[in-house]
């Protein structure tokens, strides 16, 4: 998640900012301390533009 994020030039912030995910929940996903669920997999998706199925 990190490296898409990273590719698209995206801060935490600004994805959290894009999705509603919290910026703690986002940094807990890159670092594999929290699941990504489907429905955060597909807002992760639509932001960063990627199939939500790479999140899973």
């Amino acid at each position: 998640m990190r490296g898409a994020r990273t590719l698209m030039g995206m801060t935490q912030k600004q994805l959290s900012e894009a999705t509603g995910i919290p910026i703690p929940s986002i940094s807990g996903m890159e670092n594999d301390k929290r699941p990504i669920g489907k429905a955060a997999a597909k807002k992760l998706g639509e932001a960063l533009k990627f199939s939500y199925k790479v999140f899973l």
